[in-house]
């Protein structure tokens, strides 16, 4: 007996049936966890590929509706677009039917002309939005479009929002929903380095880091854009452009006439832009100067000093001195020199008065204008005349200050405008709607200091050229100032046919 108890307690025959239970068992674990594994990895699989065709889906309305608004930049104002939510009016609501699908599934629904005014709401529920545009590829998208105010409309600053909302063709779940919120802005020229009618050189020292344009001048001849030095932004021009073996940098390219696309169809909807498009620039800050702004006449009785002028208090030039808190000192002016050279010294000025920089930022002058200082605000600067920097012109905070200065003539910098070292900084937008920007052309006294611009200068040239400095300053650095992408001035030209996509992100 006890031997027989010893050989049962070693024998281990029992152990391997144990062992192949637990086996079995692991392998049942481990397939059911594999399987259910396999299951949601599809399952994620589907939920992102839906989630990306939605996501393509409201790129697709985007890009329909941009393109409405590049063949018409109040497209808004007069159609609602095929794909577009209902806009409700005074309790109205206004729908775009697009539910009507072809044999392939997608809407037959067409842009609707809309006579209901300039401002709406989305008050219907997207989810049962009869609105919404199928693709004929399993997906939709519906559009909500947020106009600025009207009475803005053309101007740089505005901003327009889209929304474009995509999803499967009928889907509430809206864990499938994707939405791309689109932000934009009329093309200002103060996008540019240089948007110029004249043709243009620049050297093999020269490095610009916005972008240039060279267009048509008045006889419709399209310029010319030759440049050696170093670009960090795209060139274009309606002619033709030349550069150097290692001029494109930072993903610059350029645009011409022989390129695909040509620089207009880049730019501008395949359209020309003259000069004269930008013709009531000039005016339309006259308009707001009246109501609101600082208007300044040809004549001041004000002044004792301008008496003896002819016509009598006659004003020759204008001269503000912007000031860190936010005003400018104003002063009528006669020249100092009469004659051909009426640049050749500084003016002689009244006693000048402060006023506070205007909220709707619009200063316009009847004659001259001679601007320095430090601006704080967003302003503009026209003149029916010549544009003259008389001294340093900058701002109190890079970024969130702005100065436009609109010059029905040219823009000049007389050589009493540099400081003791001969040297001058200018930050602007500027704009000459009929000459170049320059150095007083009859100074002959040599070449000195440097001259440091940080802007854009969208000028009309004249026979010399369109921004001619070497015979005033030795050295000319000219910067593109990137906060004009987000800060712009008041009442600045546009393009007619382009926009500017300041935000795009997926909300």
């Amino acid at each position: 007996m006890t031997n027989r108890l010893r050989q049962l307690r070693d024998d281990e025959g029992g152990f391997a049936i144990v062992l192949a239970v637990a086996l079995t068992m692991m392998i049942a674990i481990i397939s059911v966890a594999l399987t259910m594994l396999v299951q949601g990895e599809d399952s994620k699989t589907r939920r992102d590929q839906t989630q990306d065709g939605a996501y393509q889906a409201a790129e697709a309305g985007t890009n329909a509706y941009l393109s409405d608004l590049t063949e018409s930049n109040a497209f808004y104002t007069a159609y609602m677009a095929k794909g577009e939510a209902t806009r409700t009016v005074s309790g109205t609501a206004h729908a775009n039917n697009c539910s009507t699908v072809d044999a392939s599934g997608k809407s037959t629904c067409s842009d609707l002309a809309w006579s209901s005014g300039s401002t709406w709401t989305y008050s219907t529920a997207s989810t049962s939005d009869t609105g919404w545009f199928s693709m004929g590829n399993g997906y939709q998208y519906l559009i909500q479009v947020y106009p600025p105010n009207q009475s803005l409309t053309g101007l740089a600053e505005v901003i327009t929002r889209i929304d474009v909302i995509g999803r499967p063709n009928g889907s509430s779940n809206l864990t499938q929903w994707r939405t791309i919120e689109t932000m934009i802005r009329p093309s200002s020229l103060s996008d540019f380095q240089a948007f110029l009618a004249t043709s243009i050189t620049y050297g093999s020292t020269a490095v610009t880091t916005g972008p240039i344009f060279v267009g048509q001048d008045s006889s419709g001849v399209a310029g010319n854009l030759t440049h050696q030095g170093t670009a960090d932004a795209n060139l274009y021009a309606q002619g033709t452009v030349t550069v150097g073996g290692s001029t494109l940098q930072d993903g610059a390219k350029k645009f011409d006439s022989t390129t695909t696309p040509t620089a207009l169809c880049k730019l501008n909807n395949c359209t020309a832009v003259p000069f004269t498009n930008f013709s009531s620039t000039v005016t339309t800050v006259a308009g707001a100067a009246g109501s609101g702004g600082i208007s300044l006449a040809a004549t001041d009785p004000t002044n004792s000093g301008l008496s003896g002028q002819t016509p009598a208090y006659s004003v020759n030039i204008w001269k503000l001195v912007f000031q860190s808190n936010g005003t400018v000192l104003v002063s009528s002016c006669k020249y100092g020199v009469t004659g051909s050279d009426n640049y050749a010294s500084a003016p002689t000025c009244g006693t000048a008065t402060t006023k506070t920089v205007p909220t709707n930022g619009a200063i316009y002058s009847a004659v001259d204008v001679l601007i320095s200082g430090v601006v704080k605000g967003k302003v503009t600067v026209a003149t029916a005349g010549n544009a003259v920097y008389g001294g340093n012109t900058t701002y109190n905070t890079n970024g969130t200050d702005v100065l436009g200065v609109e010059a029905n003539g040219s823009i000049i910098v007389p050589s009493w405008a540099r400081d003791a070292s001969h040297n001058l900084t200018v930050y602007s937008a500027q704009f000459a709607l009929n000459g170049p920007f320059e150095a007083d052309q009859l100074y002959t006294s040599g070449a000195a200091g440097t001259l440091n611009f940080y802007g854009s200068s969208a000028v009309y040239g004249g026979s010399s050229g369109a921004i001619i400095f070497s015979n005033l300053f030795a050295t000319r650095n000219y910067n593109y100032d990137n906060n004009l992408l987000f800060v712009q001035p008041p009442y600045f030209p546009t393009l007619g046919n382009a926009f500017t996509i300041l935000l795009q992100r997926q909300l």
